[in-house]
C-alpha cells in the first residue's frame, strides 16, 4: 500500500513518517510530487503553522488539484493539525483563507473566555480529554481513545457547518472545541496522533487498516 505524506512546506513531517514507520511495512514517501501523490492509495495530510502559508504551499505545488482528485476518486485522507483545517472551505486567520473544501465549516480564532467568563489561555498547548461522538459514521476509528487524552497545539479551531460532521471534541474552560473531523473518506484531526503516545499510533492504524 502507497501512504503518500504531503509535504506542503509547513511543519516538521519527520514525527509522521516515524509513526508510520511504527504501524507496518508500508511503502511511505513524503512528496511535494503531483505525480507521486496521485501513485497513493491514501493520502496523510500534515502541517504546523499558518494557515494562508500552508495552503499556498499546495497551491504553488500544484497539489490542490490532485489533492480533489484523489477525494473524489474516494482515495482516504486524514488530514493532522493544519492538515485538519486545509479540509475547511475558509480560515480567518490573519485575513480570509480559502481552503480546500472538503468538508464545509470555516477555521475560526479559538475562544478566549471560558463558559464561565474567566480569560483562557491562546493558543492551547496540552493534553486534552478526547469525546468521541459515537453515533458518527467513523466513530470506530476512535472508540478506543474515548475519554483518553491526546496532544493539541493550535490558536484556531475548524467550527464545521454541518455538526454531523464532528467526529470528537474535548472541553477547554467548559467550552466544547471541535478535536476531528469527518465525512465519507475524508478525516481530520486536530491533535497529534503522532505525539499522542500508544492510542495514537493504534488511531494511526485504524486509518491504514480500514
Amino acid at each position: 500500500m502507497k501512504i503518500r505524506v504531503v509535504d506542503a512546506g509547513v511543519g516538521n513531517l519527520f514525527s509522521v513518517v516515524k509513526a508510520l514507520e511504527k504501524c507496518g511495512s508500508y511503502d511511505v514517501k513524503v512528496t511535494s510530487s503531483v505525480g507521486e501523490l496521485e501513485l497513493a492509495d491514501k493520502v496523510i495530510l500534515p502541517g504546523v503553522g499558518a494557515f494562508g502559508l500552508g495552503i499556498q504551499g499546495l497551491r504553488d505545488r500544484g497539489l490542490e488539484k490532485v489533492i480533489h482528485e484523489k477525494w473524489a476518486s474516494g482515495t482516504p485522507i486524514l488530514g493532522i493539525c493544519l492538515g485538519m483545517q486545509f479540509l475547511a472551505s475558509q480560515s480567518l486567520e490573519f485575513g480570509s483563507h480559502k481552503g480546500l473544501a472538503l468538508i464545509d465549516g470555516v477555521v475560526s480564532p479559538m475562544p478566549t473566555l471560558s463558559s464561565l467568563g474567566d480569560r483562557l489561555k491562546v493558543p492551547f498547548v496540552g493534553w486534552a480529554d478526547l469525546k468521541v461522538q459515537s453515533r458518527h459514521p467513523r466513530s470506530s476509528l476512535l472508540s478506543h481513545c474515548e475519554s483518553q487524552f491526546v496532544y493539541l497545539v493550535h490558536s484556531y479551531h475548524f467550527v464545521p457547518k454541518d455538526p454531523d460532521d464532528i467526529l470528537a471534541h474535548y472541553e477547554y474552560g467548559g467550552v466544547d472545541i471541535v478535536a476531528a473531523v469527518a465525512r465519507e473518506n475524508v478525516i481530520g484531526l486536530q491533535f497529534h496522533p503522532e505525539k499522542s503516545g500508544d492510542y495514537g499510533l493504534e488511531i494511526i492504524k485504524e486509518f491504514l487498516n480500514a
